[in-house]
């Protein structure tokens, strides 16, 4: 078979494919269980120190501070792209009534959406901070900091 013919099977192969199964979900990102959270000394290795990502301990009050450093990170990430901040969002409002059906944990839409927004922002830019050790900016300096800090 010669390759864009190839291609062209793949392609339609996957313009089948839906992204979310009938039916619904069950959750695909489960919390740690009971038995090994209360493992001797083990508890405290499954809960985060410095940042909460996705909603498991997305309310945590030890981590709210981080809540501005995320919102920093996605004005940074989405400043230096050449598409909008509102298509970002978008993006992440398109998927994430499904998105949160891989969650255990219940979440008003709203919330999830944002959370989702400013974790992926946060993540994304935290990656090509980290990996570019020439950048400067507060935020590359800020995460900078935060790891000589631990």
């Amino acid at each position: 078979m010669e390759s864009s013919s190839k291609v062209r099977e793949v392609v339609a192969d996957l313009e089948k494919i839906s992204l979310f199964p009938e039916g619904g979900f069950k959750p695909l990102i489960h919390k740690i269980p009971a038995l090994l959270r209360n493992m001797e000394n083990a508890g405290s290795l499954f809960d985060p120190d410095v940042v909460a990502i996705g909603p498991c301990h997305h309310d945590n009050p030890d981590l709210q501070g981080m809540k501005n450093i995320k919102k920093m990170a996605a004005k940074e990430f989405c400043s230096k792209s050449e598409h909008k901040v509102s298509a970002f969002y978008l993006t992440v409002q398109k998927v994430s009534g499904q998105a949160s059906k891989c969650y255990p944990t219940s979440i008003d839409l709203n919330d999830f959406t944002d959370m989702m927004f400013y974790d992926g922002c946060f993540l994304l830019q935290f990656i090509k901070s980290t990996a570019d050790r020439r950048a400067r900016s507060p935020w590359t300096d800020l995460i900078r900091r935060m790891g000589t800090t631990h």
